[in-house]
């Protein structure tokens, strides 16, 4: 039925949403209603990370009889953001919440903003919506649904609020005057409004727009001059084009527009003072279904069990709960149960969002390569035309499930080892050749290096030389000749230990005078392509190791400190430099290497190996100085595969 309360009158469109109508403020729909039943104090449990600065985790004591899930983000960590879901327009553009949380690179993802029924109406979402700093659709204080779910990038992190946020149209005629409009992109129009329609607003009809009107008048502005004028709305809008849609009194506002008028159309976001709002991503808040405001929870008449979407705003905004209580029809959540539910984690404000057969919640989980459905889904999910997602940029350990180690003894033959699981506690050894040597001869060489690709590489005082291993049938091949003299000086003992490869193949060493120098080997013509100092005053390091692609990790002469850095080869500019790491590196007189993914083994005295995976995030250490083996300090020379393990945002692992 119907709810009038006075000044607020809401229609239902569809089984569990509500569209506003003329004179629905945020002010109006602050009424507040008796009270319905409210949880109980909930409980956290079955807490994961899923990123740095994210959880998810089951909440108990809500009154809901299916697990109710939730996200906790702290928006103050730099490698989290907030994206907005949607597709390409906003009209007849819905997708299902797994669908755009893949497309938009999510690591969480919930749907978004009450919307226009696709059976009858646009498909459109009712409220304002910012996506990467574009306004794709809002609403003047005059057609109200000015609430949003707003964020705001704030130094390294992001701010979060529940507030009001307001479009600020002007039309120009030349030589007119200038009126105001009062809906961008939205699915019904208010009654006397104008309504803006941009190109991104996409194929529904506009009639539906208007389907309470009985005066309608359309003007189409490409390139800045008038060029149509209708009596009823059309669909899509050309590129550069844009569409004034007048309603009732709305009408009389465009009459002054003609076939060749100049007008200049410019609209934008503004916050409640009138200034241009620094909000990058922004969603719509249905003003009824405000639930936490300023600490207080509403209330309400409606005391339906139904699946809900929520989110809840800390007080200093760095924080956000983002709740999803699945159901299957009659089961899930009161607004009341909602509202209590986020207030008790620490909301200070909250609003709803779409719920019903919109609800929808997913995660990449911990370990996994994407995104799937979370919290006991019973029911299909329903393309929706929007959503929030948040995203990491927080790379984890990805390795292969093997990393290969050459060992070269003292005789000079090589010994080949697999060592499984190279990144985790559960680290298991394969003898490669049952324990035989896989060549002979490396004591040749001052030093010996591992790249990618089965990639071995000697210095000795001829230069460089590159073997391949292809395999015990394949087994070795390799060019004839050296392949760079400027390598020489790395085979001796003072400086053996100053060159390293990464996963991408790159050279890195560091010169008697201290210059850092980066060089890629073109094997399509054995020449380098790049040689180009990246860095100086290297010489207070007495060894350097690549630890992924442009990951260096390097040790102090002096007091044996370690220290990371982070060149981006791409952009040929540091991402990181000399980045404190830890202390007492020096320990490892026989020997430090890696097999990439900010994997570090090393040799102590003692000929153990020593086990370490460093956390890029956080700077910290989720493996350190875990025994794998002993017996090391038998070989001369040890290296890895740097390409067995990679950093990437693909996945996380803690």
């Amino acid at each position: 039925m119907d709810i009038d309360n006075g000044e607020i009158l809401l229609v239902p469109v569809r089984r569990y949403g509500y569209l506003l109508l003329a004179g629905l403020t945020a002010a109006t729909a602050g009424v507040v209603l008796p009270a319905g039943p409210a949880s109980a104090a909930v409980g956290v449990t079955g807490t994961r990370t899923i990123a740095p600065g994210l959880t998810l985790s089951t909440v108990t004591g809500t009154g809901s009889a299916l697990p109710v899930q939730v996200f906790e983000a702290d928006l103050s960590t730099p490698t989290l953001g907030v994206k907005y879901l949607s597709g390409t327009t906003v009209s007849r553009s819905t997708q299902t919440v797994q669908a755009m949380a893949t497309g938009g690179g999510a690591v969480a993802a919930v749907n978004g903003d009450f919307w226009d029924p696709v059976e009858d109406g646009t498909a459109a979402p009712n409220g304002t919506a910012i996506s990467n700093g574009t306004l794709r659709s809002g609403r003047a204080a005059t057609a109200g649904y000015n609430g949003v779910a707003a964020f705001t990038p704030s130094g390294a992190g992001t701010l979060a609020a529940y507030t009001q946020l307001y479009l600020k149209a002007t039309v120009t005629p030349a030589g007119g005057t200038a009126f105001t409009a009062d809906q961008l992109n939205s699915p019904l129009l208010i009654a006397d409004g104008v309504g803006v329609y941009s190109e991104l607003w996409g194929s529904a009809p506009r009639s539906s727009a208007t389907r309470n009107a009985t005066r309608v008048r359309e003007v189409v502005v490409s390139q800045g001059r008038v060029t149509a004028v209708n009596t009823t709305a059309g669909g899509a809008v050309a590129a550069g084009s844009v569409a004034l849609v007048g309603t009732g009194a709305g009408v009389d506002r465009l009459a002054g527009l003609t076939v060749g008028t100049a007008v200049t159309v410019d609209y934008r976001p503004v916050d409640a003072a009138g200034q241009p709002t620094a909000a990058t991503v922004a969603v719509g808040a249905h003003p009824s279904w405000i639930l936490v405001e300023n600490g207080t929870t509403r209330t309400f008449t409606d005391t339906t069990t139904r699946p809900r979407t929520a989110i809840g705003f800390s007080a200093d905004g760095t924080r956000i709960w983002v709740l999803a209580a699945n159901g299957d029809g009659e089961r899930g959540m009161t607004f009341a149960q909602t509202a209590q539910t986020l207030k008790e984690l620490g909301a200070d404000d909250a609003i709803s969002l779409d719920g019903g057969g919109s609800t929808r919640m997913v995660a990449r989980l911990p370990g996994a390569t994407a995104v799937s459905a979370v919290g006991g889904t019973t029911t299909a999910e329903r393309p929706v035309p929007n959503g929030l997602s948040l995203t990491s940029t927080a790379r984890s350990t990805d390795c292969s499930p093997s990393a290969s180690i050459f060992a070269v003894a003292p005789d000079g033959k090589m010994y080949l080892y697999g060592l499984h699981d190279p990144s985790t506690t559960s680290t298991t050894w394969e003898y490669v050749n049952d324990k035989n040597a896989i060549g002979a001869g490396w004591n040749q060489f001052g030093k010996v290096l591992g790249g990618p690709g089965g990639r071995v590489y000697g210095i000795k005082a001829d230069g460089l030389h590159q073997y391949v291993w292809g395999g015990l049938t394949d087994r070795w091949t390799y060019p004839v000749r050296s392949l760079g003299t400027q390598f020489s000086e790395y085979a001796l003992p003072g400086s053996r230990d100053k060159i390293t490869v990464d996963r991408q193949g790159d050279f890195y060493r560091v010169d008697s005078a201290g210059n850092l120098i980066w060089s890629r080997l073109n094997e399509q013509n054995w020449t380098w392509s790049i040689e180009q100092t990246i860095a100086t005053g290297w010489d207070k390091y007495d060894k350097v190791l690549a630890a992924d692609a442009g990951v260096l990790y390097s040790r102090a002469a002096a007091d044996g400190r370690l220290y990371r850095s982070h060149f981006d080869t791409t952009s040929r500019t540091w991402v990181t430099k000399e980045v404190w790491a830890g202390a007492g590196w020096d320990q490892f007189g026989s020997g430090v290497f890696s097999a990439g993914g900010n994997t570090l083994f090393g040799i102590p005295a003692s000929g153990d190996l020593l086990q370490y995976r460093h956390r890029e995030w956080n700077s910290a250490w989720a493996i350190s100085g875990r025994d794998i083996g002993d017996g090391w300090d038998d070989f001369a020379d040890v290296a890895a595969s740097p390409d067995a393990c990679r950093l990437t945002a693909a996945v996380y692992r803690p």
